[in-house]
């Protein structure tokens, strides 16, 4: 079993051949009780690791962490191999489900990229394409976009007031030791899926600490997104789970004008390729790449009515 023990810590696979490891990563091989039992131990208890970890900017954990992890078990070899047998056969249905999803994934990012080219006309159909109707198009920096819609930059979409876009706090602002039992939840990296929020696997802090960082709160309806890691720059809706959320540094947060956009067209258009390519090529960083406020903020989006933002995000 392989398990990240640097920034994300707790990250888990199983090796499937033999390898060499590098830093960050550490192996464990198990003895008494498998190695895949562990795996599906530690992965349920891997928000134990992360409070463990060391360091302002970038996080971290020793052996001496890691290998006084608890771990509990039966001593019935059949409990844990029926343990191990339910867990499986659970994953056995995700994989089923995730070759679904990455099908559907395939047939909407297709979509996407029609909606975000030609967008809908008034009926809520799909325009002509350029090539079969070029009057009813513009050409502009970012190529040909319906004559009805405008340019702007990302940072145009957010709400006149402070705070509506800016990155999360710096490391020396929100450290491990500011991490607690409970309280308010911390967004992290691993929160944002390819376009979707993962509610699992959270860190706190205390209220009196979320506070201290207001500015970097995210409530229902804020879009989080990536500024590191691969999807550069994938953004999430936060959803009605929670009242707020703490960003980290590694995130940043955008509250969009609601009186002018709609925030999931906005989301979409974030993850949508063209974005994406826009933001790798602005990107800065040779083993991890990453790309800051002022950058993305400038880049430019195409912008319909809010009513037609409405239909698209129908869709």
């Amino acid at each position: 079993m392989l398990i990240s023990v640097r920034a994300p810590v707790g990250k888990m696979n199983i090796a499937d051949k033999d390898y060499c490891i590098g830093r960050g990563l550490s192996s464990i091989i198990g003895k008494e009780i498998s190695s895949k039992y562990l795996y599906y131990y530690i992965a349920q208890t891997s928000s134990k690791l992360q409070r463990l970890a060391q360091g302002s900017t970038f996080e971290a954990i020793g052996s001496k962490e890691l290998s006084n992890h608890k771990i509990y078990a039966s001593d019935d070899y059949n409990i844990r191999n029926k343990i191990l047998e339910i867990l499986e056969t659970v994953d056995v249905a995700i994989e089923k489900t995730e070759a679904v999803i990455a099908k559907y994934e395939q047939i909407k990012q297709g979509m996407m990229h029609d909606l975000f080219t030609r967008g809908v006309d008034e009926n809520g159909k799909l325009r002509p394409s350029y090539e079969d109707a070029p009057e009813l198009y513009q050409k502009t920096e970012i190529g040909f976009i319906p004559k009805e819609w405008s340019i702007d930059s990302l940072g145009s979409v957010a709400q006149d007031r402070p705070n509506s876009f800016v990155d999360g706090p710096f490391g020396s602002d929100l450290k491990t030791c500011d991490y607690t039992v409970d309280g308010v939840r911390i967004l992290q990296l691993q929160n944002l899926g390819d376009g979707n929020f993962i509610n699992s696997n959270f860190i706190y802090t205390s209220e009196e600490k979320a506070a201290s960082l207001s500015r970097c709160i995210v409530t229902q309806g804020d879009i989080v997104i990536a500024k590191m890691a691969e999807p550069l720059a994938r953004a999430v809706l936060v959803p009605n789970y929670n009242d707020k959320y703490l960003i980290v540094a590694d995130l940043m947060k955008l509250k969009v004008d609601n009186s002018r956009h709609i925030p999931h067209f906005i989301k979409n258009y974030i993850n949508f390729s063209k974005f994406r390519k826009e933001a790798e090529r602005l990107s800065t960083g040779t083993t991890r790449t990453r790309i800051s406020l002022s950058v993305l903020k400038k880049i430019e989006i195409g912008l319909p009515e809010k009513s037609e933002q409405i239909q698209i995000s129908s869709v």
